[in-house]
């Protein structure tokens, strides 16, 4: 009876640990300004939210090289059609990878990014832009430490105001950073196959709400013009702020065309 008791707890805890990590993120003490339910950042200042817009969420661990693939790609629709607010985009960032690179830098970069969202959300989407960059993103093939004063550097490059800069890797969103990735990594809605396993993965992106398969193309430079095609946009309304993505700030994903298959 004590085995059974000892396994059905088990069972328990681990359908619920979803459910615990997402009230541990709820509860949080220091949130980021604006912060979402599921810890996402917006990327656009307050007021500037477009109730008929889709949402899009984007998960991703500054370490991680198939987000950088990624961003090479899609980071520059994601801003037309975010500053036009086309899209209300929020960043997730993650830090599941922090076991592998130096000095916790998945951790530190998140905790950056969360502060920038924090006081100039219109800069997020550029600043992580820039951290991909090829000549600045450290990997395990190149062994780069990036030091506290190399992204706020970055930063400032990247348009954020050296007030911000300057404090944004005071370590002010760790915590909010370590319980965010531990809710991500439990969400069962945002698993995928990975080698045999069923578990989260970066990237990963969101449409109002339900992880876009976008993995099933077999090109990543499709990604971009599919995008807009799921949303419900034709290529020549990308960054018009009088047309909106059709799906709107509810429908589902459009199914995707066939030529991006």
């Amino acid at each position: 009876m004590v085995i059974v008791a000892v396994v059905g707890y088990a069972y328990w805890d681990k359908q619920h640990a979803e459910d615990r990590a997402y009230q541990q993120l709820q509860e949080l003490t220091q949130k980021p300004a604006d912060m979402t339910k599921q810890g996402g950042l917006p990327t656009f200042k307050a007021g500037e939210f477009n109730p008929d817009a889709p949402s899009v969420d984007l998960y991703v661990d500054y370490f991680c090289p198939d987000c950088a693939d990624l961003d090479r790609v899609l980071s520059l629709t994601l801003k037309k059609l975010a500053d036009a607010r086309q899209i209300n985009l929020y960043l997730h960032p993650v830090n599941f990878l922090d076991a592998k690179t130096k000095n916790h830098y998945s951790t530190r970069a998140a905790g950056v990014a969360a502060y920038i969202s924090s006081h100039e959300p219109d800069k997020l989407l550029d600043f992580t832009m820039a951290m991909y960059a090829d000549n600045f993103m450290p990997s395990s093939k190149n062994g780069k430490d990036i030091t506290d004063r190399q992204l706020t550097d970055l930063a400032i490059k990247a348009g954020v105001s050296k007030q911000v800069a300057s404090a944004a890797t005071n370590g002010t969103y760790t915590d909010y950073v370590q319980k965010a990735t531990k809710y991500t990594l439990l969400r069962k809605d945002l698993f995928v196959d990975v080698h045999g396993e069923h578990r989260f993965s970066s990237p990963t992106i969101a449409i109002n709400g339900t992880m876009w398969k976008y993995r099933a193309m077999q090109k990543l430079e499709n990604v971009s013009p599919a995008l807009v095609q799921v949303i419900g946009l034709r290529q020549q309304d990308v960054g018009n702020p009088q047309v909106m993505p059709s799906i709107g700030a509810h429908g589902q994903v459009r199914a995707m065309a066939k030529q991006y298959l």
